[in-house]
Protein backbone atom coordinates (compact mmCIF):
# COMPACT_ATOMS: atom_id res chain seq x y z
CA UNK A 1 0.00 0.00 0.00
CA UNK A 2 3.27 2.32 0.76
CA UNK A 3 4.10 1.44 -2.64
CA UNK A 4 1.10 3.22 -4.37
CA UNK A 5 1.13 6.08 -1.88
CA UNK A 6 -2.00 5.06 0.62
CA UNK A 7 -0.84 6.14 3.74
CA UNK A 8 -1.84 3.27 6.37
CA UNK A 9 -2.59 5.16 9.18
CA UNK A 10 -5.60 6.83 7.24
CA UNK A 11 -6.71 3.66 6.03
CA UNK A 12 -6.54 2.18 9.58
CA UNK A 13 -8.80 5.03 11.04
CA UNK A 14 -11.16 5.16 7.98
CA UNK A 15 -11.40 1.18 8.18
CA UNK A 16 -11.94 1.80 12.33
CA UNK A 17 -14.45 4.33 11.74
CA UNK A 18 -16.62 2.38 8.78
CA UNK A 19 -16.44 -0.63 11.37
CA UNK A 20 -17.98 1.67 14.50
CA UNK A 21 -20.69 2.68 12.37
CA UNK A 22 -21.42 -0.60 10.66
CA UNK A 23 -22.02 -2.33 14.49
CA UNK A 24 -23.90 0.56 15.74
CA UNK A 25 -26.56 0.96 12.86
CA UNK A 26 -26.72 -3.34 13.00
CA UNK A 27 -26.74 -3.43 17.11
CA UNK A 28 -30.41 -4.65 17.23
CA UNK A 29 -30.12 -7.16 14.21
CA UNK A 30 -26.91 -8.72 15.44
CA UNK A 31 -29.05 -8.39 19.24
CA UNK A 32 -31.79 -10.40 17.98
CA UNK A 33 -29.85 -13.15 15.73
CA UNK A 34 -27.92 -13.89 18.96
CA UNK A 35 -30.85 -13.94 20.74
CA UNK A 36 -32.62 -15.88 18.01
CA UNK A 37 -29.40 -18.53 18.33
CA UNK A 38 -29.76 -18.73 21.92
CA UNK A 39 -33.25 -19.91 21.54
CA UNK A 40 -32.24 -22.43 19.24
CA UNK A 41 -29.50 -24.02 21.16
CA UNK A 42 -31.66 -23.49 24.56
CA UNK A 43 -34.53 -24.84 23.38
CA UNK A 44 -36.97 -23.16 26.05
CA UNK A 45 -40.06 -23.98 23.79
CA UNK A 46 -40.19 -25.60 19.94
CA UNK A 47 -42.68 -24.99 17.58
CA UNK A 48 -46.65 -25.44 18.61
CA UNK A 49 -45.44 -25.19 22.12
CA UNK A 50 -48.18 -23.07 24.37
CA UNK A 51 -46.54 -20.66 25.92
CA UNK A 52 -47.00 -17.37 28.76
CA UNK A 53 -45.55 -14.47 27.63
CA UNK A 54 -46.23 -11.21 29.08
CA UNK A 55 -49.11 -12.59 30.94
CA UNK A 56 -51.17 -13.59 28.02
CA UNK A 57 -51.06 -17.67 26.58
CA UNK A 58 -49.34 -17.81 23.04
CA UNK A 59 -48.60 -20.33 20.70
CA UNK A 60 -45.33 -20.63 19.21
CA UNK A 61 -45.73 -20.22 15.17
CA UNK A 62 -42.51 -19.60 13.84
CA UNK A 63 -39.19 -19.31 15.28
CA UNK A 64 -36.60 -17.55 13.03
CA UNK A 65 -33.44 -15.91 13.66
CA UNK A 66 -34.27 -12.64 14.42
CA UNK A 67 -38.00 -12.64 15.17
CA UNK A 68 -40.56 -15.36 16.27
CA UNK A 69 -44.01 -15.35 15.86
CA UNK A 70 -46.31 -16.25 18.48
CA UNK A 71 -50.26 -16.59 18.46
CA UNK A 72 -52.00 -14.58 20.55
CA UNK A 73 -54.77 -16.87 21.88
CA UNK A 74 -57.24 -14.51 23.39
CA UNK A 75 -56.96 -11.67 20.65
CA UNK A 76 -56.49 -14.62 18.34
CA UNK A 77 -53.97 -12.52 16.14
CA UNK A 78 -50.09 -12.62 15.79
CA UNK A 79 -47.50 -11.33 17.78
CA UNK A 80 -44.09 -10.22 16.65
CA UNK A 81 -41.50 -10.46 18.96
CA UNK A 82 -37.76 -9.65 18.12
CA UNK A 83 -35.83 -12.80 19.79
CA UNK A 84 -33.60 -10.61 21.74
CA UNK A 85 -36.32 -9.16 23.85
CA UNK A 86 -38.20 -13.19 23.79
CA UNK A 87 -34.88 -14.21 25.55
CA UNK A 88 -34.45 -11.57 27.89
CA UNK A 89 -38.17 -12.02 29.32
CA UNK A 90 -39.28 -14.56 31.51
CA UNK A 91 -41.17 -17.12 29.04
CA UNK A 92 -43.92 -20.31 31.11
CA UNK A 93 -44.09 -23.27 28.84
CA UNK A 94 -47.52 -24.91 29.71
CA UNK A 95 -47.05 -27.89 26.91
CA UNK A 96 -44.27 -29.32 29.12
CA UNK A 97 -45.06 -28.64 32.77
CA UNK A 98 -44.36 -29.86 36.06
CA UNK A 99 -46.37 -33.34 37.53
CA UNK A 100 -47.91 -30.45 40.14
CA UNK A 101 -49.83 -28.75 37.89
CA UNK A 102 -52.05 -32.11 37.19
CA UNK A 103 -55.36 -32.30 38.08
CA UNK A 104 -57.61 -35.18 38.35
CA UNK A 105 -61.51 -34.69 38.74
CA UNK A 106 -64.06 -37.33 39.58
CA UNK A 107 -67.23 -36.87 37.51
CA UNK A 108 -70.74 -38.50 38.56
CA UNK A 109 -73.28 -39.44 36.19
CA UNK A 110 -76.74 -40.72 36.53
CA UNK A 111 -77.56 -44.09 35.80
CA UNK A 112 -79.67 -42.99 33.24
CA UNK A 113 -76.75 -41.04 31.18
CA UNK A 114 -75.50 -43.44 28.90
CA UNK A 115 -71.38 -43.18 29.35
CA UNK A 116 -70.27 -42.67 26.15
CA UNK A 117 -72.37 -39.83 25.46
CA UNK A 118 -70.97 -38.37 28.89
CA UNK A 119 -67.31 -39.08 27.59
CA UNK A 120 -67.58 -36.82 24.48
CA UNK A 121 -69.74 -34.12 26.54
CA UNK A 122 -66.61 -34.05 28.88
CA UNK A 123 -64.19 -34.05 26.16
CA UNK A 124 -65.88 -30.69 24.71
CA UNK A 125 -65.81 -28.95 27.68
CA UNK A 126 -61.94 -29.88 28.00
CA UNK A 127 -61.52 -29.49 24.28
CA UNK A 128 -62.91 -25.91 24.52
CA UNK A 129 -60.63 -24.53 27.19
CA UNK A 130 -57.43 -23.30 26.08
CA UNK A 131 -55.99 -23.31 29.25
CA UNK A 132 -56.33 -27.61 29.53
CA UNK A 133 -53.42 -29.17 27.17
CA UNK A 134 -54.60 -31.40 24.16
CA UNK A 135 -54.78 -31.41 20.63
CA UNK A 136 -53.91 -27.85 19.93
CA UNK A 137 -55.10 -27.66 16.35
CA UNK A 138 -58.89 -28.42 17.40
CA UNK A 139 -58.56 -25.91 20.07
CA UNK A 140 -57.65 -23.19 17.67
Amino acid sequence: MRLLGADLSTVALTTGGAAVVVGLALRDTIGNILGGLMLLIDTPFRFGDLVVWDGVVCQIRRIGLRVTTLYNTEEHSDVYVPNSVLAANKITNLTRPSPDLRITLEVLVPDQVRLGRAECLLLEVIDSNPYILGDVRAKL
